[in-house]
């Protein structure tokens, strides 16, 4: 044993009393060190801050965060955009279809041809050109306005030439718009093949001079409203 430390082995049984005594006095003068820092710690960590007491602060549960929040947040501002972009783009069409079609009786069908899809609203204004120049030249049962622009034959309200006489205006988008988005849905979506519109299933019993002159006039329209 290093001749620095105190034997216990042999020598005088007083001192080793002593010795015994002094250990177990440092033991407990530590444990009571440890006690009391221990205690001050504690109240130093509890004590309230004067500045944040009578606060109330939002309790934040960390087990209801969602860990995908940032890419639903990032999807959310992605397809806000686009919402804005549409709006925008479908803004600009309807400005185009008012300076093309003002001063023309199917300017009132406009607010209702706004609210269709952009290949259906381009086809409603080219096909109504070409087939009553905007409603200059259209249907009319007992001298009233049929707001029938583009040469639609339905089972509504028949005139004796067989085509539509519309209620309103409202009515009549809402049934050629349909139609339309039926065969736009066929892939008939060119002014090529949207020629069923004035032959039917074929077109072999027409003047092929006047099928060619449909298709131009159509696809001239539909172009300006593209551009």
């Amino acid at each position: 044993m290093s001749d620095d430390l105190p034997s216990l082995e042999g020598g005088n049984p007083g001192s080793k009393k002593r010795i015994l005594l002094k250990l177990l006095l440092a033991i407990f003068a530590g444990l009571f060190f440890l006690f009391q820092f221990g205690l001050v710690f504690n109240s130093l960590a509890e004590a309230p801050d004067p500045e944040w007491s009578g606060k109330n602060y939002p309790v934040i549960d960390f087990g209801e965060l969602d860990p995908m929040s940032p890419v639903k947040k990032h999807l959310a501002i992605v397809a806000t955009k686009k919402e804005q972009d549409k709006k925008t783009e479908h803004s600009f069409a309807t400005e185009k279809y008012y300076n093309l079609v003002t001063g023309h009786p199917i300017e009132e069908m406009l607010p209702y041809i706004a609210k269709c899809d952009k290949e259906t609203a381009i086809f409603l204004i080219a096909i109504a050109k070409k087939e009553s120049d905007w409603g200059g030249h259209s249907p009319q049962k007992e001298g009233k306005n049929c707001y029938n622009y583009w040469g639609y034959r339905g089972t509504y309200n028949q005139t004796d030439s067989g085509y539509s006489c519309f209620d309103s205006p409202e009515q009549a988008i809402a049934v050629v718009a349909q139609r339309i988005g039926e065969l736009l849905a066929k892939n008939i979506d060119t002014p090529q093949k949207m020629v069923v519109w004035k032959c039917g299933k074929s077109c072999a019993g027409h003047d092929p001079v006047s099928v060619q002159k449909w298709i131009r006039d159509v696809e001239l329209y539909r172009d300006k409203l593209n551009s």
